[in-house]
C-alpha cells in the first residue's frame, strides 16, 4: 500500500518568525517523520526547503487589485497617521492583504487534483487563518479537508484577559462559522480549546479532536548553548514573549525574595527572560539593576538555540495570564517536557498546561503570587544542591503525546480510517 499523500496550506514555514510558525513546521516534520508525503505551499515570502518534504512558497499575485489596494492603504496610514484599515474591515470583514493572501493561496492551490491527495491540512498563526479561506472556497477539497485551528477566533471569542471586538467581527464570526461547517475534521491543539470553541461553534462537538502541539526531541540533543549559559548553574528560563497580560513582575519579586533568603543561591542561581516584553520592559531592566542575576534578552534568540538552553536549563518556566482558566497549550510545553526538567507553572490552575501536568502537580503558583514562586523555588534550590532535581510529572506520557506515532495514529484513526 503506498504511503498516505497530504497536502498542507500553511502561512509561513520560517521557524524564527513566530511560535506559531515553530508549531506548523513540527506537524509538517512528524508527519514526514512517520511516513507520510507530504507538499506544502506557504506564504513565508522566501523559498525555505525542508527535507523529505515539497515545499511551494507561494508568489506574489500583483494581478490582484487587493495587492494594489493593501499597499495604497499602507502609504496613505503612514502619511496620515489615519487607521484607515479599521474602516474597511467594518465594511468588508478583512483587510485588502487578508483578500490578496487568500486569492494567492486559492491560486497555487487549483493547480493541485483533490483526487491525488488524501488529505489537505490547513495551519495558521496569530489571527490569519488565510490558508482556511482559501480552501473554503474551493469545495472539491471539503471531504478531505482537516481545518487546525490554533487559537480562538475571532478575538471577542478568546477568554478574558485577551478577549476585545474587531472590526468587522460580525464576519469574521461568519467566517469562522463556515469554516466549522464546511471542513470533514477540525483539530485544536488542547482539549480545553476544543471544549472552548465548541460552545461557540456548535459543528465543532461532532467533528474535532485534539491534535497537541509535536516535539521535536531529535534537534534537541544536537543543540549547543551560547557561551553566557553557564550548564552548572540553577538557572531558571522563560523562553518567549511575555506580552502585555503575560505579566511576569511576580516571578521577578518571588526569584528577588528566594535570593534575599538564600545567600548561597546569590552565586548559583540565574533569572533568564529570552524575549520581547515590551509592555514589561522599563520594570524588568529596573529590577535587573538591583539584581544583576536577571538576564534579560529582548531580541530573543534563534529557536534552536533556545531549545539548547531549555534542554539544559534547571528549571523551565511557563507563565500565563492572571485569568479564572486558559486553554491554551503553551507551544514551549513540548520542548519542556522534552528536556524532562522541573517546569515551574505560573497561571491558572484550570489550564491545559495543568491538564496535562496533573492537579497535583506540585510547582504550580498563580502569577502574582511571589510568596509562593519564592517558596517553590527554595524546594527546587535544594533539591538542586542535592543533586537531585525531578521532573514531577509523567515525561514519557507526555513526550508520547506530543510525539510523532501518536500523531500519525490520530490521523488514520480519525480522518483516513485505517489502522
Amino acid at each position: 500500500m503506498s504511503a498516505p499523500r497530504i497536502l498542507i496550506a500553511v502561512d509561513s514555514i520560517n521557524v524564527n518568525d513566530s511560535s506559531g510558525s515553530r508549531a506548523n513546521v513540527a506537524i509538517i516534520q512528524n508527519l514526514r517523520d512517520t511516513g507520510f508525503q507530504v507538499t506544502v505551499i506557504h506564504s513565508s515570502y522566501r523559498e525555505i526547503e525542508i527535507p523529505g518534504v515539497e515545499t511551494r512558497n507561494i508568489g506574489e499575485l500583483k494581478s490582484d487589485i487587493n495587492y494594489w489596494l493593501s499597499r495604497t492603504q499602507r502609504v496613505a496610514q503612514r502619511w496620515f497617521s489615519w487607521p484607515l484599515h479599521r474602516f474597511q474591515e467594518a465594511r468588508f470583514g478583512f483587510s485588502f492583504t487578508f483578500f490578496n493572501d487568500v486569492n494567492r493561496f486559492e491560486k497555487e492551490l487549483i493547480t493541485f487534483e483533490p483526487a491525488d491527495f488524501d488529505l489537505i491540512i490547513t495551519l495558521s498563526k496569530g489571527g490569519s487563518f488565510r490558508p482556511h479561506g482559501a480552501v473554503l472556497r474551493n469545495i472539491g477539497w471539503h471531504s478531505k479537508w482537516l481545518a487546525y485551528i490554533h487559537d480562538p477566533y475571532p478575538m471577542h471569542f478568546y477568554p478574558e484577559p485577551y478577549t476585545w471586538t474587531e472590526s468587522g467581527h460580525q464576519f469574521k464570526e461568519a467566517f469562522m462559522r463556515r469554516i466549522t461547517q464546511k471542513a470533514q475534521f477540525i483539530a485544536f491543539p488542547s482539549q480545553l480549546l476544543l471544549e472552548h470553541m465548541s460552545a461557540f461553534f456548535p459543528d465543532c462537538k461532532h467533528k474535532s479532536f485534539v491534535i497537541p502541539h509535536q516535539n521535536e526531541s531529535a534537534q534537541i540533543s544536537l543543540t549547543e548553548v551560547p557561551e553566557y549559559f553557564d550548564p552548572k548553574l540553577f538557572n531558571l528560563l522563560h523562553a518567549g514573549n511575555l506580552m502585555k497580560q503575560r505579566d511576569p513582575a511576580g516571578l521577578i519579586q518571588g526569584f528577588k525574595d528566594f535570593l534575599n533568603e538564600n545567600p548561597q543561591a546569590q552565586n548559583h542561581a540565574r533569572l533568564y527572560l529570552i524575549g520581547p516584553a515590551s509592555y514589561h520592559q522599563k520594570a524588568i531592566e529596573a529590577a535587573m539593576a538591583n539584581v544583576p542575576q536577571i538576564v534579560f534578552l529582548p531580541n530573543g534568540e534563534p529557536y534552536y538555540a533556545v531549545m539548547g538552553i531549555q534542554n539544559n536549563a534547571a528549571v523551565n518556566i511557563i507563565l500565563e495570564a492572571d485569568a479564572p482558566d486558559s486553554p491554551f497549550l503553551p507551544a514551549k510545553m513540548v520542548n519542556c517536557t522534552a528536556a524532562e526538567k522541573p517546569i515551574l507553572h505560573l497561571g491558572p490552575a484550570r489550564s491545559e498546561t495543568m491538564r496535562l501536568l496533573g492537579d497535583t502537580y506540585p510547582w504550580h503558583a498563580e502569577i502574582h503570587d511571589s510568596q509562593r514562586i519564592s517558596s517553590i523555588l527554595q524546594s527546587l534550590f535544594n533539591q538542586f544542591l542535592n543533586g537531585g532535581l525531578k521532573a514531577d510529572y509523567q515525561s514519557d506520557r507526555l513526550n508520547h503525546y506530543f510525539g510523532a506515532p501518536h500523531f500519525k495514529q490520530l490521523i488514520f484513526d480519525k480522518c483516513l480510517h485505517r489502522k
